[in-house]
């Protein structure tokens, strides 16, 4: 839901635009979608793929940033290491089967925090605007963060402990629906907006400078 939403939505004018005869029904779902048995030409999953009947196509790392608003920052200061952490708020999500625990990976190895914070939520969504209204800090995938990094609603901290990846983002579809045209098209648009030119990479760029 995540991805559809900051990443695919802000951009999807620009498929709509190269292909004006086609329409775009565009459906958003927490839970697995059958994808052969509700007709549905191109599905978007995060994570680890558990149905091999489906041809996958990686479109990006899901990368994570550990960020907090300005005005959080005035009141709390910034964590300068992953043990720091345990003097701040930090927001999670109650569908991730870790919790409370966020992984970093720095000059001397992994490292695993048990965080708290004082506030739950079961939507990324609401988490990334907890975050921005200085609520505390979160540790969310790059596609969600991004403009705000960009923008300065949020500023990004422990940028030289490298959160670990894990997950990738990935375009499925059955096989032989590649051969519509329609789905090619939409294929080859997701490749080249994700794959070549995600449009977080010119904002992260620009972070690693400050780091």
């Amino acid at each position: 839901t995540a991805f559809g939403r900051y990443a695919v939505i802000p951009h999807l004018h620009e498929f709509i635009e190269a292909y004006p005869e086609l329409q775009v029904q565009f459906i958003t779902s927490d839970s697995m979608v059958d994808l052969v048995g509700e007709g549905v030409d191109v599905g978007l999953r995060i994570g680890t793929l558990t149905d091999s009947s489906l041809i996958a196509r990686r479109l990006t790392a899901v990368k994570r940033v550990v960020a907090g608003a300005p005005a959080y920052f005035e009141r709390h200061g910034i964590p300068q290491t992953p043990d720091d952490l345990v003097h701040h708020n930090c927001l999670r999500v109650s569908f991730e089967t870790t919790i409370n625990r966020w992984e970093f990976k720095g000059a001397d190895g992994p490292r695993i925090m048990d965080v708290n914070g004082s506030l739950v939520v079961n939507d990324a969504s609401l988490l990334y605007d907890a975050a921005i209204a200085g609520v505390g800090l979160i540790r969310a995938a790059q596609f969600l963060t991004w403009e705000a990094l960009r923008d300065g609603r949020l500023i990004p901290v422990l940028q030289e402990y490298e959160t670990e990846e894990g997950r990738s983002v990935f375009a499925v579809y059955p096989p032989g629906r590649h051969q519509a045209p329609k789905v090619r098209a939409f294929i080859d648009w997701l490749v080249e907006r994700f794959v070549k030119n995600p449009p977080w990479a010119e904002s992260l760029g620009a972070l690693d400078g400050m780091s």
